[in-house]
């Protein structure tokens, strides 16, 4: 670009012109098909992830024993929460945004190259700077995850209000119930009203200081390379494609930041995904190993059982229960 200018002001060569004319045009073809491919196979990456991490979070859950229903953390609406909202979210981290910072990662490497060939002074004073990007980005990170995992919390003790007084509708509206259920909701939703507004705050502040960060650079970089011209230490062209490399960087490193709260989710999402799939079960159902009885005779007896729900194990339930089922007769 610093050259085009330079041809632009300098010269009125119809030539010259018409070169870097075509020049953009080929770089914008270029540019066509490498972002259609782009988000073509780095979407279908992302989809393919998310549809099979809803298969296994669905393959985790039907394999748990009776016992893992009946705790609160595991009702119906966190379930499917974790089963719907949490497998797709993980795709904040991969696919089309995994896409994203290959390719801003590229042209932050291609810019500080440009840079140090075109006027190394430069370059190296504005990169001085990149260490409060990075500060910047790992504070926004830090914070969002914690909030983003509160957040996540909060909403599914809501969403599992929701799902069972749905699922129990009918028994709901014959008691008349209905209002109870609804403050209880409300209330429920008072908090992540709050965290809400902090992680909203958080974002807002983290993605301003970027951004001041990044006209500050522009500022820098501009009173700093009239100061390199004055001393013959660069010419104008250098400093023009320096800072013209540096200031596409900036404005990369401001994209990152901006997808900074999807990363953040997405890590936490993946987190609580992740801890349900590897959770064993004590009756796996798709355990294949053990004995395997060739013939059953059908007689079922049981010897003082003892029972408590997992939910309230200071409840017995069951204490020296004993029943035998004899063959061909009904209970």
């Amino acid at each position: 670009m610093s050259e085009m200018l330079l041809v632009l002001v300098e010269t009125n060569d119809p030539g010259e012109t018409r070169f870097w004319s075509l020049i953009f045009v080929l770089v914008g073809f270029v540019s066509l098909w490498s972002n259609l491919a782009q988000l073509f196979f780095f979407g279908l990456t992302g989809e393919r992830l998310t549809n099979r991490l809803r298969t296994m979070t669905f393959k985790a859950i039907i394999r748990q024993d009776i016992g893992f229903f009946d705790m609160r953390e595991n009702s119906v609406g966190i379930l499917t929460t974790r089963l719907g909202a949490e497998a797709a979210k993980v795709k904040g981290a991969t696919g089309e945004r995994l896409g994203n910072f290959v390719m801003m990662g590229a042209t932050m490497v291609s810019a500080i190259v440009i840079a140090f060939s075109a006027c190394w002074a430069l370059a190296l004073v504005v990169l001085a700077t990149v260490p409060f990007f990075a500060v910047g980005g790992m504070i926004q990170m830090k914070m969002m995850g914690g909030l983003s995992g509160e957040l996540g919390k909060l909403f599914a003790n809501a969403n599992a209000i929701a799902t069972n007084t749905v699922d129990s509708i009918q028994t709901v509206t014959s008691l008349g119930v209905g209002n109870k259920f609804l403050g209880e909701y409300d209330h429920e939703l008072e908090t992540p009203a709050q965290t809400g507004k902090r992680k909203a705050l958080v974002t807002g502040s983290a993605f301003g200081f970027t951004q001041f960060c990044m006209f500050g650079i522009w500022g820098l970089s501009f009173w700093f390379g009239s100061l390199l011209i004055s001393w013959n230490w660069c010419d104008v062209v250098g400093m023009l494609k320096a800072l013209t490399a540096l200031l596409f960087g900036a404005m990369t490193l401001g994209q990152v930041a901006a997808l900074m709260p999807d990363a953040a989710d997405a890590g936490y999402a993946a987190t609580r995904v992740f801890r349900l799939i590897d959770k064993e079960s004590p009756i796996d159902p798709f355990d294949e190993s053990g004995e395997v009885m060739e013939k059953c005779g059908g007689e079922v007896e049981l010897d003082d059982v003892v029972f408590r729900y997992p939910a309230r194990p200071e409840m017995t339930v069951l204490k020296g229960f004993r029943v035998k089922a004899e063959k061909g007769k009904m209970l």
